[in-house]
């Protein structure tokens, strides 16, 4: 298991998970074809996105800050992240 951070740069509705990982093996020469365990990111207050099917967008908080799940074993399977506009900032994963 490996805790990472990537400087996003995503256009809106551009997946941002084969973004990760094309920056993985790229950088790190890690070539990783399961999904990420865990994604973190702050944004602004209410800044959508989608994440893995979703049809309805999700929000980030009022505190700016949105994490998935995750208890040191167990986390979701994230295939996708998407914003709906252009999103520019730091995305924590765990892989």
């Amino acid at each position: 298991m490996d805790y990472r951070m990537w400087k996003c740069t995503a256009g809106a509705g551009e997946n941002c998970v084969p973004l990760i990982k094309a920056s993985m093996k790229t950088n790190d020469g890690i070539n990783s074809n399961t999904p990420l365990q865990f994604i973190a990111f702050e944004a602004a207050s209410g800044t959508k996105f989608y994440l893995n099917d979703s049809k309805e967008p999700m929000e980030v908080p009022s505190t700016g800050k949105f994490i998935t799940p995750f208890d040191g074993q167990r986390g979701m399977k994230i295939w996708s992240l998407k914003f709906k506009n252009r999103f520019s900032g730091n995305i924590y994963y765990i892989v």
